[in-house]
């Protein structure tokens, strides 16, 4: 074990500890402006896509997305606009 300085802390990547699809964790700790692409291979859901979940945050949230289908069928990219 290591003691770790609230800087440390804050710069780990985590999350909280429940069954949250690792995409949502994505979603919440983006910055505006950020962005990040979703492989299809990784995306294992049958009955919604990536835009579900940015949808999803965006009710709970302020935060808002833009949540595209690569036209080569290889996923999604996703960028925080607000």
């Amino acid at each position: 074990m290591e003691k770790l300085s609230n800087e440390e802390f804050e710069k780990l990547p985590k999350k909280l500890t429940s069954r949250s699809h690792p995409v949502r964790d994505w979603l919440m700790q983006m910055e505006v402006g950020e962005s990040f692409r979703v492989p299809a291979k990784e995306w294992k859901w049958k009955s919604a896509t990536p835009s579900h979940l940015c949808r999803a945050v965006e009710k709970q949230t302020s935060r808002r997305f833009e949540c595209y289908k690569l036209l080569d069928g290889a996923g999604w990219a996703i960028r925080r606009t607000a």
